[in-house]
């Protein structure tokens, strides 16, 4: 065949193939699930209403959190907490591990960068006994631990705190040959993280196709300032590259609350919570808490850019009336308050049958009623819409 008549019917026979009709088939939703299915598997769609896509959300200690982020923080997702030290990072995320045992029953675990964890969680209400501790060498140990618990076992919430101290192998098996303490190369952490997020990213997607909901990864990272690449003012980065930030499902922002947030007078320190104790005959002031400012950076599930203050307590006060922990009593003041809830007249407090002249008295009369506290809750979170906080367990969360 020569090669002119070979051309020929190549372009007839490509001429043919574009007048064929390409059969499309018009499906519904179902079938078209059924046909993905067919083809990479039963685990690879599903229809949108199935009720293991839905984000269940577990509520924190803080009433305005809890609004900021409509409902709480997002269960079996990527959370990032963010600041500089001393903003009681820490101490909130115990809060946090306290909730998932007492909804969940199911087990925790944290790597303790600071190693100091063990020694004050109990105080925050988690039981020690259900909670996996590590001390992990450097950071791919913490990573690769990380991975091995979303791959095996059925954990509530894995905490890493804090994963800024916490060196690359390479730098530990170099300091310990060499004398020296340099690093070689600036970028090698960036690295590890963006790979352990991607790989991360896999194994929660494995974990919601099969039906199974994935412990929480909760990060904690403290902010370094510093001009990064060029001139100005100095900007606030977190160690570990940006694939964080893209990774992240929910990012906070905490930081000590200035005098204009929690309409505070000078001199005192506005961000402190301080009361009296008699020392040696004298009374002293100690301090027993912070106020805490948070941001939301990023979210997922609700608007970001929303802000507000809560109290943290670091001891008991109020002669044992308020444990360590958050402060639900201070904000449920606070809101009620503002949306006149509690009456105030001049020093004088009124909700329904209690009332008591001064701060003090009102709140010591109104954590005596529990009923009465978790009224005043229901109607703060009905005011602002938010209905999925505070149900039981079996109407508020999705089984998996």
């Amino acid at each position: 065949m020569s090669l002119v008549v070979a051309r020929e019917k190549g372009e007839v026979m490509a001429a043919k193939k574009k007048e064929e009709p390409v059969s499309i088939q018009r499906m519904t939703a179902a079938e078209l699930v059924r046909h993905t299915q067919q083809k990479f598997g039963k685990h690879a769609a599903c229809l949108g209403n199935s009720e293991h896509l839905k984000t269940v959300h577990v509520p924190t200690d803080s009433i305005g959190l809890n609004i900021a982020t409509d409902g709480g923080f997002p269960r079996g997702r990527t959370i990032i907490i963010t600041g500089y030290e001393g903003c009681c990072k820490s101490s909130f995320c115990y809060t946090i591990i306290a909730e998932y045992q007492r909804r969940f029953g199911l087990p925790c675990a944290i790597l303790d960068g600071d190693k100091s964890a063990a020694d004050r969680i109990e105080a925050f209400g988690v039981d020690p006994a259900n909670v996996q501790f590590s001390y992990p060498e450097d950071l791919e140990n913490a990573l690769n631990i990380v991975d091995n618990l979303m791959k095996e076992t059925e954990l509530g919430l894995i905490l890493v705190d804090p994963i800024a101290v916490l060196p690359a192998k390479k730098e530990v098996t170099e300091s310990k040959e060499v004398s020296t303490m340099e690093i070689t190369d600036v970028s090698l952490r960036a690295k590890l993280m963006t790979k352990f997020y991607r790989l991360h990213s896999s194994r929660m997607a494995s974990c919601i196709n099969r039906g199974v909901m994935p412990p929480t990864l909760l990060i904690v990272q403290q902010y370094y300032t510093g001009n990064i690449g060029g001139y100005g003012m100095p900007t606030k980065e977190i160690p570990g590259g940006r694939a964080q930030k893209y990774a992240s499902f929910l990012t906070v922002e905490f930081s000590k609350a200035t005098a204009e947030e929690v309409n505070y007078t000078p001199p005192a320190k506005p961000w402190e919570i301080t009361d009296t104790v008699e020392e040696f005959g004298e009374d002293k002031k100690r301090r027993v808490g912070l106020k805490i400012a948070y941001t939301i950076n990023k979210s997922k599930v609700s608007m970001d850019g929303k802000h507000g203050v809560f109290s943290i307590l670091t001891r008991s006060t109020m002669d044992e009336l308020c444990p360590p922990g958050i402060s639900k009593i201070d904000e449920i003041i606070r809101y009620g308050l503002k949306l006149k809830l509690i009456e105030q007249n001049g020093a004088w407090f009124t909700y329904a049958d209690i009332k008591a002249q001064g701060m003090t008295g009102f709140v010591i009369l109104l954590i005596q009623r529990q009923e009465l506290m978790d009224e005043l809750e229901r109607k703060i979170y009905e005011a602002a819409g938010i209905t999925n906080v505070g149900k039981k367990e079996e109407e508020n969360v999705a089984t998996m």
